[in-house]
């Protein structure tokens, strides 16, 4: 087993693949991880922190453990003070910034990645990852709430009158309301890593945006300044001015992040006989953690899932799920049938259409099988896919996007809820009834070398995360979905309200 150690989570040896959070700056605050060089302080920078360079210390949460993570940062007009923000809209105030509300105590759909501050009005705003975006004592301009998006909002700014302001989304992608004008966007590009924020500049004709590699784009009149790593502990969440003259200095605040694959997930996994590939996508916080990337393995059953999207996928563009197909992807899904998948399989056009259909979501390592489909040789059960690929799979049922509408999502959803309970695993023990959508499967080659699987969504009790856990050379089915179980119950734990 090897589990691969990035920047931030060294000692848990995990993988931070993509931290999706908020960077936001006053009008004219340029955006920019620290340089490595300047990250100032001997002692490791902790969570829910915030360093001042150049400027007064004004405090921040590092000694109050916050139940939900900081992930946002934005300064007040005269750089006097400034608010965090917790993924739950937990709005928290110093120096001469005044609360005017959060989303602290309702029930979010998805949750808040980023704060920008209304210099007219002296209120702000919060913006959700589906695009929702939350006034408080400053004027409503539109959201992307409810509208498909190709990847979620990281981030916003504000203009500098305060008459509009921007959302970017983690692919670079702009949406402008109010009087926020267009200046470009990275959302046709390919790009080394995710986007991660934005800032304006003082006349608002420009903006930057930062990936979560430290590296700068800039638009309309923005100058590129440069651009670097931090290289605190915490990853950094936000960076605000401490006013608008020369040399006032800046914060930067560090969030913390649980972590689903700690130690105890690393001790466990090292005492089991059997190969484990996973990937988390945790949407409270927009970050994807992986343990074994890139793996390939056999997909068993959990290849229906992706079946059913194609074929929902081809059925919402004709106008409607046909009569044939709604008679065989309720089996398909909920009790498994075999022969329903192999009649699937054929109505989407086999292995050439699947892969297609993979192309569109983006997949890069599922294979479909190639070869002849029959009833008993039940071929497309030895597609070869990887973890990160199924959690795609499971995003697209998830979470608004634009290949399935809300009523095709709902409906694969409807379907994963009510798996039969002896083909569920991977379901957590603590989970709320009805809080996990799942699709498991397993196939045994031969002695000794079973492989078990396990897709699905959690929803409930704070959570929400995507998961896969691909399992192979276990002694049996039994041990393969003890596996499965152990972490999913270890995982569901540690993404929970601290």
């Amino acid at each position: 087993m090897s589990i691969r150690p990035g920047r931030g989570a060294a000692r848990s040896r995990v993988r931070l693949a993509a931290t999706l959070v908020a960077l936001v700056g006053a009008p004219g605050a340029l955006v920019l991880a620290l340089p490595a060089a300047t990250s100032g302080a001997d002692t490791p920078v902790l969570p829910a922190s915030v360093r001042a360079f150049g400027a007064p210390a004004l405090g921040d949460l590092s000694a109050a453990s916050p139940n939900l993570p900081v992930v946002a940062l934005a300064s007040t007009a005269d750089g006097a003070g400034y608010w965090l923000v917790a993924s739950d809209g937990g709005v928290f105030s110093y120096g001469d910034a005044a609360f005017h509300g959060s989303t602290g105590g309702l029930t979010l759909a998805q949750p808040i990645v980023g704060m920008a501050a209304d210099a007219a009005t002296g209120g702000y705003w919060l913006v959700a990852s589906d695009g929702g975006v939350f006034a408080f004592d400053a004027p409503f301009d539109g959201s992307q709430g409810g509208q498909p998006l190709n990847q979620p909002i990281v981030g916003m700014a504000a203009t500098p009158d305060g008459g509009g302001y921007w959302l970017v989304a983690s692919d670079g992608g702009i949406f402008s309301f109010g009087d926020a004008a267009f200046h470009g966007s990275t959302g046709s590009l390919a790009l080394n890593a995710p986007v991660v924020g934005m800032a304006s500049t003082g006349d608002g004709g420009g903006y930057w945006l930062v990936a979560v590699d430290g590296g700068v784009f800039n638009f309309g009149d923005a100058p590129f300044d440069g651009s670097a790593l931090s290289a605190a502990d915490a990853p950094a969440v936000g960076m605000a001015a401490a006013g608008t003259a020369p040399g006032s200095g800046y914060w930067v605040a560090y969030g913390g992040l649980p972590a689903p694959f700690g130690p105890a997930v690393a001790a466990y996994l090292a005492q089991r006989a059997d190969n484990v590939s996973m990937t988390i996508y945790d949407a409270a916080n927009g970050v994807t953690w992986e343990v074994n990337p890139g793996q390939a393995q056999v997909t068993a059953s959990i290849v229906k899932v992706d079946v059913m999207a194609d074929a929902l996928a081809a059925d919402q563009r004709s106008g409607g799920i046909p009569p044939q197909q709604a008679a065989l992807m309720p089996p398909m899904i909920e009790v498994s049938d075999n022969n329903a998948a192999t009649s699937m399989w054929g109505i989407i056009g086999g292995a050439p259409g699947l892969a297609a259909f993979d192309g569109v979501l983006g997949l890069q390592s599922t294979t479909p099988w190639p070869g002849p489909i029959t009833d008993t040789n039940l071929g497309w059960a030895y597609t070869t896919t990887s973890a990160d690929d199924m959690v795609k799979v499971v995003r697209t049922f998830a979470f608004p996007n634009p290949i399935l509408s809300d009523p095709y999502r709902a409906y694969g959803l409807s379907l994963m809820h009510n798996v039969r309970a002896d083909q569920v695993w991977g379901d957590p023990a603590g989970a709320p009834p009805g809080s996990v959508a799942v699709k498991t499967g397993f196939i045994t080659p031969g002695p000794g070398d079973a492989q078990v699987n396990s897709i699905g969504y959690v929803a409930g009790a704070g959570r929400n995360y995507v998961f896969a856990i691909l399992t192979d050379g276990n002694p049996s089915e039994s041990y393969g979905v003890e596996t499965i179980n152990a972490v999913a119950n270890l995982v569901f734990d540690s993404l929970g309200p601290r």
